[in-house]
C-alpha cells in the first residue's frame, strides 16, 4: 500500500529569490493622510515590494502624466469631483475622451497666454489625454496603431493643436 502525502504550497515572501526571478511588484501609493501612507509603504517594503512612488492625491489629480506601479492604491477619504474624475480616467482612459467633450460644453474656462491667443481648458487636456494613452501603451509594450488611411491625418491634426 502506496501512502500520498499532500503537496503543502509555499507562501513565504523570500525577497531574494523573488527579485532574482524578476516577479518583484511595483506599487504607487496615493493618499492624502502622511501616516496611512506611510504605513502601507513601511508594509510593502517590508514584503519586498519595489516603491514606485508615494505621494498625496494631489500629486496623481494635478501632476504630470507617467508610469505607475503594477498595483495602485488610492485612499480618498472625502472624494471631491477632480478626485473623481481623475480616478475614472486612471482606471478607464477611454472616458476622457467624454470627459473633454463635455467639459468644452459646460465649462467656459480660458486661460489667458499674455498674447491674444487664449487656451480653454480642453486645449490643455488633450495633450494630457494623450500623454496617458501613450504611457499606457508603453506599460502594455503594445506600442503599435492599427493600420489606417486616418492615421496621418489625424496625427498631422494633433501635431498642429499643440
Amino acid at each position: 500500500m502506496t501512502v500520498h502525502t499532500p503537496i503543502q504550497a509555499d507562501f513565504r515572501y523570500d525577497h531574494a529569490d523573488r527579485r532574482e526571478t524578476g516577479l518583484t511588484l511595483s506599487l504607487s501609493v496615493f493618499a492624502d493622510r502622511g501616516h496611512l501612507r506611510d504605513a502601507i509603504r513601511e508594509d510593502a517594503l517590508a514584503v519586498g515590494l519595489n516603491i514606485r512612488e508615494a505621494a498625496s492625491l494631489v500629486v496623481l489629480r494635478e501632476g504630470a502624466a507617467r508610469p505607475l506601479g503594477d498595483v495602485v492604491i488610492v485612499d480618498c477619504p472625502e472624494l471631491d469631483a477632480a478626485t473623481m474624475a481623475a480616478l475614472v480616467v486612471l482606471r478607464q482612459p477611454m472616458l476622457g475622451l467624454g470627459g473633454l467633450i463635455a467639459l468644452a460644453l459646460v465649462m467656459p474656462v480660458s486661460i489667458p497666454t499674455g498674447t491674444e491667443v487664449v487656451l480653454n481648458l480642453v486645449t490643455l487636456l488633450v495633450p494630457a489625454m494623450l500623454g496617458v494613452w501613450l504611457l499606457l501603451l508603453i506599460r502594455q509594450k503594445s506600442l503599435s496603431l492599427v493600420p489606417s488611411p486616418v492615421n496621418r491625418p489625424l496625427a498631422l491634426f494633433l501635431a498642429a493643436g499643440l
